[in-house]
């Protein structure tokens, strides 16, 4: 018989973003040798009448619990928080996501009988209650029984976690492109060379950075930014030139696939350690389309290297990423870089080597200590 695994995070997808993405690529993976349970609550966005809402598939259940209000961007389920108690002990093993400080607090004040922490990123905001949350944080660390990171870098360089390395393990991320494809209506058919950003119009992505070099480059390039957040009416005003198309909506999977197979390069341009690893650059690598990418203290120069796969740029560095948009304009040197993107992508973070790693984590829960 399969022992009972429960995943927990504050949303699951379709509710869209990198950390959910993580959540869907466990779920499936682990489901060959556990029965998968996976809970998170509902964004505001999508909210029902309905308390729970239960779905079941090959890879197991999942369980979305209505949420009252979001506090930076969290939401909060009272009948979450009430399921947690009245269940966590049927499972033998609970996966916890983090950055997650409700679900942390559950699992500090009542433990589940085995847990395995995945840990995305160090807390940065709200700035507040960071010390709160990494008190609790560093606390449930301390109990966990093997905590999963997506990379080395981040490992070494989180303030929360990088003192357990003798309990940590490193499983990367893969990606999973759609192979359905559709033009976004607001391109044309006969569309300019562009380069692509695709994400969160959000402070941590670097935003101004992007916009500011978009002013200083002079050449060939145009500009996708597909993407929606809080930052979408500043950046409609900063970039208000006929080389920059905002796609300032949600965009499908299909669309999303377009984009990626038609872009000649990525430009992801985070600024803040709030960005762990950047799973849109295997999706540009998996294509062969080179990514430049930021300095940060994580895994996301690891995955596109300088030189190799992409071209890396120093942080609050216009100048340097307007220059690295310049250098991609040769384009001998773009498909050397594309070429190994795509070897990079199709090899290191192949989701079968990925699925091997993450199941060998959970094997090593059931050896002696």
């Amino acid at each position: 018989m399969k022992k009972r695994l429960l995943i927990l995070n504050k949303m699951l997808k379709p509710d869209t973003g990198g950390v959910e993405e993580v959540v869907e690529q466990h779920r499936r993976i682990l489901a060959s040798r556990f029965e998968v349970t996976a809970w998170g609550a509902k964004s505001t966005e999508r909210n029902s009448s309905k308390e729970t809402e239960r779905t079941e598939d090959d890879y197991g259940t999942q369980v979305r619990f209505r949420s009252f209000f979001q506090v930076a961007a969290l939401p909060v389920s009272i009948s979450y928080t009430i399921e947690y108690f009245r269940r966590v002990r049927e499972f033998d093993i609970v996966e916890l996501h983090l950055p997650f400080p409700i679900g942390a607090l559950l699992c500090l004040l009542f433990p589940p009988k085995k847990l395995v922490i995945v840990w995305h990123s160090d807390l940065l905001r709200p700035a507040i209650l960071k010390p709160l949350i990494t008190g609790i944080d560093k606390r449930l660390i301390r109990s966990a029984d093997t905590i999963i990171c997506t990379s080395n870098n981040l490992l070494r360089n989180s303030d929360t976690i990088s003192g357990h390395l003798h309990k940590s393990t490193i499983v990367p991320i893969h990606s999973t492109p759609t192979e359905k494809s559709k033009r976004p209506s607001e391109i044309g058919e006969s569309q300019a060379p562009f380069i692509l950003f695709f994400g969160r119009l959000s402070y941590y992505k670097g935003i101004d950075v992007l916009a500011d070099a978009i002013n200083l480059y002079d050449g060939k390039w145009r500009f996708v930014i597909a993407g929606k957040g809080d930052l979408s009416a500043r950046l409609r005003t900063q970039l208000d030139r006929p080389n920059v198309l905002l796609l300032n909506r949600a965009i499908s999977e299909p669309e999303k696939s377009w984009l990626f197979e038609n872009c000649d390069a990525l430009v992801f341009p985070s600024q803040h350690k709030t960005e762990a690893f950047g799973i849109v650059q295997l999706e540009a690598m998996s294509r062969s389309k080179p990514v430049i990418n930021t300095a940060l203290p994580t895994g996301v120069p690891e995955v596109a290297r300088d030189g190799l796969e992409g071209l890396t740029i120093n942080l609050q560095s216009p100048d340097e990423l307007a220059t690295a948009f310049k250098k991609l304009e040769n384009s001998n040197l773009r498909e050397k870089l594309g070429e190994n993107a795509q070897v990079r992508a199709t090899s290191v973070y192949d989701e079968r080597v990925i699925g091997e790693q993450l199941l060998e984590a959970f094997i090593e829960l059931d050896k002696p200590k």
